[in-house]
């Protein structure tokens, strides 16, 4: 009997559940028409999008740098190579921020921002030591240029640094979250403005018929009173001969 009792017991609590959760559901579904359908990127977003932005900036800057030094400095055979090299990295740098390619989307030595951030420190490591090169004879004018060419390598470094410790903090699962949440409020927006618009042509439709059978009533009445009109005006005609025939009748007996 207890086993019996303890079973009906769990079927009701489930059963209860699964009201209450309907009831959730409801209200999740009312909720969602107050949501705001013009969707914006909360400021912890935009915080990460301008991260990227400044590190795909200075990625683009070291890669000028490098073909900056190929004019001012004297570099051998293998600073050539490591020249040409740092300027690969920093468009792939440039593609990784961008999240242009399927390459880049689907690495994970680079989508994982613990390895990202190391290589972007070794980038620019390597961009300080070969801004430390032999200037050649008569290149003059170029200290203000390598002297922020050394900055934006240390910014690199900086960047590297950045994206190492938000990793291990597990920022990165954050901002897929808030990417995740921005592209359902997006997809929520645009069936909701489809729907709208869908509503506000049916209501204009709606109301060019109204309008246009309230035109046909207005033309109808008009037809009748002036029909109306015509037959009182014949009638009023036809009166008007009769009286003149019975006057002339008239005449006639009393001349007769």
């Amino acid at each position: 009997m207890l086993i019996i009792f303890s079973n009906n017991m769990t079927m009701e609590e489930s059963d209860n559940h699964t009201v209450e959760q309907g009831h959730d559901d409801a209200n999740t579904v009312v909720d969602d028409s107050k949501l705001d359908y013009k969707p914006a990127r909360n400021l912890c977003h935009k915080l990460f999008i301008l991260i990227s932005v400044l590190t795909g900036l200075c990625a683009l800057w070291m890669a000028i740098g490098q073909v900056l030094g190929f004019v001012v400095y004297e570099n051998t055979p293998v600073e050539y190579t490591l020249r040409a090299y740092i300027i690969v990295f920093c468009i792939l740098v440039i593609l990784v921020e961008l999240e242009w390619t399927k390459f880049v989307r689907e690495s994970r030595l680079l989508s994982n921002w613990i390895t990202r951030g190391l290589i972007y420190v070794f980038i620019g490591v390597l961009g300080l030591q070969e801004n430390e090169g032999i200037v050649k004879e008569g290149a003059t004018g170029y200290e203000t240029m390598l002297e922020i060419v050394k900055a934006v390598a240390w910014n690199m470094i900086g960047c590297g640094l950045l994206y190492f410790v938000m990793g291990i903090c597990c920022l990165q699962l954050v901002l897929d979250r808030m990417r995740k949440h921005y592209q359902e409020r997006v997809v929520r927006a645009k069936q909701h403005n489809k729907k709208q618009s869908t509503e506000n042509d049916d209501g204009e439709g709606v109301e060019a018929v109204l309008d246009q059978s309230n035109k046909d009533v207005d033309e109808k009445d008009t037809d009748e009173e002036m029909s109306s009109r015509g037959v009182e005006t014949d009638v009023e005609a036809q009166n008007t001969s009769e009286a003149t025939v019975e006057a002339d009748s008239r005449s006639d007996e009393s001349s007769g």
